[in-house]
């Protein structure tokens, strides 16, 4: 074996995928290491009764083990029709063996909590004070924090988590049991408990993400939330029904970030947003964006094209990846199906951002037509992903080729312009699927 430090193996490593490494564990000490490490780096404990819980922590608490652990995520989903049988741990055993573990991870810096149900008789948010406390210092080192569950869990973690000097990445996932159980004090939690949490921590933060389904006013949360001197990502998905105030918020933030945001994904729910959304668009707004990423999804059918068209326009200079698709885990969103004269408007707003190597999109049609256009207003694509309707330039009696086959029957179109790098096969017709392939810059469809 050749004569290297173990931390450039362990690099080195880092590249074999996990079914080949547990082949090579026996191999000699450092391919042990590295197979241990691997294990026990990202631990994930799902939670539905006391027992599936407690054997992973009795095994992480080895300081063998613990010391390993990286990345924890521990979800919640205890049902309250379900008892624990005779003589099997209850729910309060496993709290108590997880606060005896905690802080022994000691270089754990990504931690996960998805808190979701709880038994009846349990005392949650004197738990998760317990939690937090058991952390304690180790709290230092967390660079990424996931939160998910109902509003008042996330409100007893943010209350009682000590200060956060390196966090960089957060997430705040508010969950609720149905579409009722959205109470009012979930909107005002958001603003008066959650959004001082994030004050606190954005000095150092890198990317932010909520995802809510509570009916809030974003313009309430852009308005209470400070600069962020090093943001980088931005991620809110909300479904608000409540009317909205002035969209002059969203743009001060965007203002106040626009030095370092480079990733903005904005995905809101319908209602009332005809008129915000207008008074966007209306606005005269004289700062550029330098976004490489942007992902805006609105199910406010009449104006999604304008709102798309004024944020473009803002970003021409650096725009490298357009996604115009849901791809959020609020379901109650879904983007809109643009039809071909709002596809020609906005794929001539987007020839102008000239680094653009990525696009996403929904269209009613996919024809001859469309692609031509794509190929002549975005000839720098390295990557296209296209959901259509209908694909009429596909013969009704067209063969369609297995997605693992190679061979693709050709309808023969040559692009010379485009070099891409992968073409989606995503192109959904409403009675079947189709493919696409690119074989020498020509386009074969099938």
């Amino acid at each position: 074996m050749v004569d290297l430090p173990a931390e450039i193996w362990f690099n080195i490593i880092d590249f074999i995928p996990d079914f080949e490494l547990k082949g090579l564990i026996s191999i000699n000490s450092v391919f042990l290491e590295a197979g241990i490490n691997r294990k026990w780096r990202r631990t994930r404990i799902l939670i539905c009764f006391a027992s599936q819980g407690i054997p992973i922590l009795k095994r992480i608490s080895d300081p063998f083990v613990a010391e390993r652990v990286q990345v924890l995520g521990i979800q919640l989903y205890c049902d309250h029709m379900l008892s624990p049988r005779p003589n099997e741990p209850t729910f309060e055993d496993f709290m108590d063996a997880l606060l005896q573990t905690v802080p022994l991870l000691r270089n754990a810096y990504k931690l996960n909590f998805a808190f979701q149900t709880f038994p009846s008789t349990f005392n949650m948010e004197q738990s998760i004070q317990s939690l937090c406390h058991a952390i304690g210092p180790n709290f230092r080192n967390v660079r990424a924090l996931t939160l998910e569950g109902q509003s008042e869990v996330i409100r007893a973690f943010v209350e009682s988590m000590p200060p956060l000097p390196q966090l960089k990445d957060l997430k705040i996932n508010f969950t609720r049991l149905s579409a009722v159980d959205a109470p009012p004090s979930n909107a005002h939690d958001l603003v008066s408990h959650i959004v001082p949490f994030v004050n606190g921590v954005s000095p150092n933060l890198r990317s932010l993400e909520i995802l809510c389904g509570y009916d809030v006013n974003i313009s309430e949360i852009f308005k209470n939330l400070d600069r962020m001197p090093t943001i980088h990502s931005l991620d809110m998905q909300i479904s608000q029904f409540q009317p909205l105030t002035k969209p002059t918020e969203l743009f001060c933030f965007l203002e106040q970030c626009s030095d370092t945001l480079r990733n903005l994904e904005l995905r809101l729910e319908q209602h009332n947003l005809d008129h915000w959304f207008s008074d966007i668009v209306s606005l005269d707004n004289h700062f550029r964006l330098n976004l490489h990423s942007l992902n805006i999804v609105t199910s406010v059918r009449d104006r999604a094209v304008d709102i798309i068209l004024h944020i473009l326009q803002m970003t021409t200079a650096t725009l490298q990846k357009l996604d115009l698709v849901k791809t959020n885990l609020l379901d109650f969103i879904s983007a809109p199906i643009f039809n071909d004269q709002e596809l020609s408007r906005i794929v001539d707003a987007a020839s102008n951002c000239k680094q653009l190597r990525y696009l996403r999109i929904q269209i009613d049609c996919l024809d001859g037509h469309v692609l031509d256009m794509l190929a002549s207003n975005l000839p720098a694509l390295q990557t296209l992903a296209i959901t259509a309707g209908t694909i009429p330039i596909l013969h009704i009696n067209a063969v369609i080729p297995d997605p693992d086959d190679d061979f693709v029957q050709p309808a023969k179109k040559v692009y010379r312009q485009w070099h891409f790098r992968d073409i989606r096969r995503s192109i959904y017709s409403a009675y079947r699927y189709s493919y696409i392939a690119l074989v020498d810059n020509t386009l074969a469809m099938a």
